[in-house]
């Protein structure tokens, strides 16, 4: 089989054959889309408020990305307030061994968005280590089939997002508010796991 090569003259073909028209017409689309958005959004009233438009939603976004910066830059301000706090304390104390508490602000956006891919995938990776093994495990003997078939059966109906609840115990600490726990990765756990297990079901 013949690979073609990747050359400087088959780049600038392919620079060449992408016409202003490919470029315009998505440009195009999505001004049509975000105009009707805004025209259409703004005649539409409900209980809870007008829907949002695309000024309203570019400006909240603004709003996000400068609490972010700001809690970012109150996270510096803080480390470093220790840090003189502990300079200080050494230098009467040569002695002293100073410790850094941790910052407990408010999680940003971005904070939240991090956290999530976290947890997902931390299910992800803590029921391929259990699933897979145990699918294989399940689908060569035939005792642990018959030991762990019927806790299959019992899981597999279940809806991951029956089992959400597991994540929002109620605890609104700050190691729980900021960190994922194992009760925020088992739903995750149980789709991957459920979704592995399935192959060792003879029925």
């Amino acid at each position: 089989m013949n690979i073609p090569s990747l050359s400087i003259a088959s780049l600038k073909d392919k620079v060449e054959s992408i016409s202003l028209k490919s470029l315009l017409l998505p440009l195009f689309g999505i001004l049509v889309f975000i105009s009707l958005w805004q025209v259409g959004a703004s005649r539409v009233h409900t209980s809870l408020g007008e829907f949002l438009v695309p000024s309203v939603v570019y400006e909240q976004w603004n709003s996000l990305v400068a609490e972010h910066q700001n809690e970012r830059v109150k996270e510096e301000a803080f480390y470093e307030r220790q840090e003189k706090r502990i300079e200080a304390r050494q230098a009467k104390d040569p002695s002293y061994v100073g410790k850094l508490r941790d910052y407990t602000g408010k999680p940003t956006f971005f904070d939240q968005i991090f956290t999530s891919l976290y947890t997902v995938l931390a299910g992800f990776g803590l029921a391929s280590l259990i699933a897979i093994p145990l699918g294989i495990l399940i689908g060569l003997n035939s005792s642990v089939y018959s030991a762990l078939n019927p806790v299959i059966q019992v899981f597999k109906p279940v809806s991951p997002l029956a089992l959400v609840a597991f994540g929002h115990h109620g605890c609104e600490c700050d190691l729980c508010y900021r960190r994922p726990n194992v009760f925020e990765i088992f739903p995750n756990l149980h789709v991957y796991c459920d979704l592995m297990l399935h192959v060792a079901d003879f029925d």
